[in-house]
């Protein structure tokens, strides 16, 4: 649990009027959830990996996979997703 307290208290720092200094991991990580909320938007992959952390059926870690961190860049770029990958989160959820 510390791993995904550790997510939320991060995040309650962003909310926060004031703005203490932060260590780097925490600065890197509030910086990598908010482009991948982003990425999201437009990549199912991406939100899928997201919702499996949030409801604690995969580890924090599996978000800094290589594929899905460069699906995350790139979402923040180019909107992804093709059409046939929008409508058929059954085959999403066979590959994840």
């Amino acid at each position: 649990m510390d791993i995904p307290w550790s997510i939320t208290v991060g995040n309650d720092v962003n909310l926060s009027e004031k703005r203490a200094a932060r260590p780097l991991m925490a600065w890197f990580i509030s910086w990598y959830i908010s482009k991948l909320l982003k990425a999201a938007r437009h990549d199912p992959v991406v939100t899928l990996a997201f919702m499996k952390v949030a409801n604690l059926f995969a580890a924090p870690l599996s978000l800094l996979r290589p594929r899905l961190a460069l699906r995350v860049l790139r979402g923040n770029f180019i909107p992804m997703g093709r059409d046939d990958e929008r409508h058929e989160p059954e085959r999403l959820l066979r590959r994840a």
